[in-house]
């Protein structure tokens, strides 16, 4: 929902506005009426094709977003032969600018080593060279907070370097500010479950030829769905998921968990909850399909569930015999059976396993948009498709 300041500005008589997307090329559906205004896009998500004749169209597949943003400025100030960049590009600014790149690159993990671009590596660099003309540093920028010692766990002060020689200059120099951000992003420890849905949503309208727009939503942590279950229980989970999903007039509502697997269950009673820094990383997904006896009969979620399987997501049923597993694969790759004999909740919540861990909620819209835009009604439903 657009905010109301903006719809007055867009709506206003003889108002010319200039629309510039970030991080995203498309208006969602409801607001396609600003199609009209976007003079720009800069991003690096699937390219739609869309506002083709855009003043500027910057779409590049670069792990974080930020990074393009960092080279339009660079460019720009390199177009005015600014000679002081101080003034334009203050401590501040590139500290702010530095953290988003550290978190969307986990401080150029070598995990990241196929997400990693060279327009991170040189838009980083950019901004830690302009910091040490300036004669600072990362690290003397965070000695100006005085509470930086008492947040970062010492767990994980040490131990976030990459160990890969073309980002172990980068990454040794981001290292004590990745530890500050990861472990304030981290702590989830004062957050019930709708705080959670909350902290990272997103919603995601999709067109669908029989039955108009559908509305879904998802929502992620930097948290395991173990911790979850240790902590509010599976049929919590299931009711929040429900209640969250109707509240916001969802006709899906997804919830992504990532981390580290380590069993942090262990530290439930502790002030705050990081997330481990050893074991293998990670990911579960689930997904709440409200009741809709035309849109989400037991037919289609079945349907649905079958294609996302076959995804590039690779899903396969969250095994709740063995929770301690951190999403072991359920005995069974037969998810019908499975999730009538496991997930057989009256809300129709189903959790997975995530197998292909380097799809992130930017892989995974798409993929669900794309089914979801193809769901027929009943009678079609011997559709090959759906």
């Amino acid at each position: 929902m657009l905010h109301p300041d903006l719809e007055h500005l867009i709506n206003r008589d003889n108002s010319n506005p200039s629309i510039y997307l970030v991080d995203h090329n498309s208006v969602n559906i409801k607001q396609s009426y600003m199609d009209k205004f976007v003079h720009g896009i800069v991003d690096h998500h699937f390219d739609e094709k869309l506002h083709l004749n855009s003043k500027i169209r910057n779409l590049h597949p670069v792990c974080s977003c930020t990074s393009l943003v960092v080279l339009m400025i660079k460019k720009r100030l390199e177009e005015l032969q600014i000679s002081d960049y101080k003034e334009s590009m203050p401590p501040n600014l590139i500290m702010s600018l530095l953290s988003s790149l550290s978190i969307d690159t986990s401080n150029f993990n070598n995990s990241y080593a196929e997400k990693i671009k060279d327009e991170d590596i040189e838009a980083t660099e950019w901004l830690l060279n302009l910091l040490d003309k300036y004669g600072t540093s990362v690290d003397s920028e965070l000695e100006k907070v005085t509470a930086v010692s008492t947040i970062i766990p010492e767990s994980i002060k040490f131990n976030n370097k990459s160990s890969s020689p073309l980002f172990a200059n980068i990454s040794n120099k981001l290292s004590k500010y990745f530890a500050l951000l990861h472990s304030l992003k981290s702590d989830i420890s004062q957050l019930d479950l709708t705080d959670l849905f909350e902290k990272d949503y997103k919603l995601v309208s999709v067109k669908n030829e029989s039955f108009g727009i559908i509305d879904y939503g998802t929502s992620s942590i930097p948290a395991r769905l173990p911790y979850l279950v240790n902590k509010f229980g599976i049929n919590l989970i299931s009711k929040k998921m429900h209640q969250f999903a109707l509240s916001n007039n969802l006709q899906a509502f997804i919830f992504l968990n990532s981390g580290k697997s380590e069993d942090i269950s262990n530290n439930l009673n502790a002030s705050t909850h990081h997330q481990p820094d050893s074991g293998a990383f990670g990911r579960e997904v689930s997904i709440f399909f409200a009741p809709n006896s035309q849109l989400f009969d037991r037919a289609s979620i079945n349907n649905t569930i079958d294609l996302l399987a076959k995804s590039d997501l690779q899903l396969t049923p969250y095994n709740f015999s063995h929770p301690n597993d951190h999403g072991a694969l359920a005995a069974s790759s037969h998810i019908k059976q499975d999730y009538n004999d496991i997930n057989g909740l009256e809300n129709d919540v189903y959790f997975f396993t995530q197998n292909n861990t380097l799809a992130s909620r930017k892989q995974l819209i798409p993929t669900v948009s794309n089914i979801l835009s193809q769901i027929k009604p009943k009678r079609s439903q011997n559709s090959p498709n759906l």
